[in-house]
């Protein structure tokens, strides 16, 4: 369930060396109120930008907001969640893939395999397809999902 974007919007001074950060979103609700109160089996933060990275998911909801953050009540996430980069559009997760590592590493793969196959004779031509693919691909990784490797 998604809760609004939070920020850290108002420093409260307990004494001169003691202060805190009154965590709110656009509508003015308290982020540890909200979460006290609902006590969500997970919460999840992500960046306001699409494709909208997973930036943290925990059960406590322990979360530093010096930037601001979109918030979501799950009762579900990912096993993986905490190995794997995900991005999450407030409907369902999605595997992020960094486009610039992928597309060094499968033409880094593309070329010991087109090597490999043309070094006994064989035909690569579904390789080099695969690798103007790969060179040709300009999506951010989710949208729409990069070329699957032959």
């Amino acid at each position: 369930m998604y809760k609004g974007i939070f920020r850290n919007s108002e420093l409260k001074t307990i004494n001169e060396s003691q202060s805190y950060w009154i965590i709110s979103n656009e509508h003015g609700d308290n982020y540890y109120d909200l979460r006290d109160n609902i006590r969500p089996k997970y919460v999840v933060i992500t960046e306001i930008k699409s494709p909208y990275h997973v930036c943290g998911a925990d059960e406590d909801g322990y979360f530093g907001f010096g930037q601001p953050y979109k918030v979501y009540f799950l009762d579900e996430i990912p096993n993986d969640i905490y190995t794997t980069r995900y991005c999450y559009d407030g409907k369902a997760f999605t595997k992020f893939i960094d486009v610039e590592q992928w597309r060094y590493n499968e033409l880094y793969w593309l070329k010991d395999q087109i090597n490999d196959i043309e070094d006994v004779g064989g035909n690569a031509s579904h390789l080099r397809e695969y690798r103007q693919a790969v060179k040709s691909y300009s999506g951010d990784g989710v949208n729409p999902m990069p070329p699957i490797r032959p």
